[in-house]
């Protein structure tokens, strides 16, 4: 939490922040999200799960003020993302309250020791650059598994990307694409510019051939936009998950 505490030096430092920022005033809907990763231990992933359900059904039952989705990802890690309407909600730090109310408790200990490592980031959702479809096809709700693009940019080119995003999701409008993606900006957590790209699909299958259709389909409008990209890019890492309902709270 020691980065959440220093939130107001680094929004000063971070220009791409301050342009998503506007986002959110112009829509009113929830386009911040808090992000917390567990790196569980080896061997140790069902004691983790076991634990944590006790912790969501005791939130159920206490109707605490907060709503966040779970997800697992391929490398073990689970991620809850605490949907936030503006940057205040942050000084609630209800999702971080309520872990160090339970993790004084003898289960909450147990579940304690399973983790390697915890990390909390922020991301601001970009509305202008993500790409919603007016008739999502497949439906939201089908959507249990997700591939993201983590995407590092060379200093200096905040400005480029934005552009390069907007001319990709163009073509997506223009093609009527009926699956959606959401584009995020990380605000703390991490040194330099961060970009995440998030798509979701039914199944890994199912969403690679999609990969497949869409890159037969738009590729060669889609290359010189990537080329672009890629020439702005320190690093592209893919990342990939399941939701987790029964670690998942909607409470808010």
């Amino acid at each position: 939490m020691d980065k959440i505490i220093l939130l107001s030096l680094v929004l000063l430092s971070l220009f791409p922040a301050t342009a998503f920022l506007k986002n959110k005033e112009a829509h009113n809907v929830p386009t911040f999200v808090l992000s917390l990763e567990d790196a569980v231990k080896p061997g140790m992933i069902d004691e983790y799960i076991q634990t944590t359900k006790k912790w969501v059904e005791r939130l159920k039952k206490k109707k605490v003020n907060t709503s966040f989705n779970t997800f697992l990802e391929s490398n073990g890690i689970v991620n809850y993302l605490e949907p936030m309407f503006s940057m205040s909600d942050l000084n609630q730090r209800a999702l971080n309250k309520a872990l160090e109310s339970f993790h004084r408790t003898e289960l909450g200990q147990k579940r304690q020791s399973t983790i390697r490592w915890s990390k909390y980031s922020v991301w601001s959702r970009s509305i202008q650059l993500s790409y919603k479809p007016v008739n999502p096809n497949p439906p939201p709700n089908n959507m249990l598994y997700f591939v993201w693009k983590h995407i590092q940019l060379h200093a200096g080119n905040e400005s480029t990307f934005i552009d390069v995003a907007t001319k990709f999701k163009e073509i997506f409008q223009k093609h009527s694409v009926g699956r959606g993606y959401g584009v995020f900006c990380n605000i703390i957590g991490y040194e330099r510019p961060w970009y995440t790209v998030v798509f979701p699909g039914k199944n890994p299958s199912e969403l690679y051939k999609w990969q497949q259709v869409m890159e037969q389909e738009l590729g060669s409008e889609l290359k010189p936009i990537l080329d672009k990209l890629y020439d702005i890019t320190e690093q592209i890492t893919e990342g990939s998950g399941w939701t987790i309902p029964e670690l998942s709270l909607k409470n808010k």
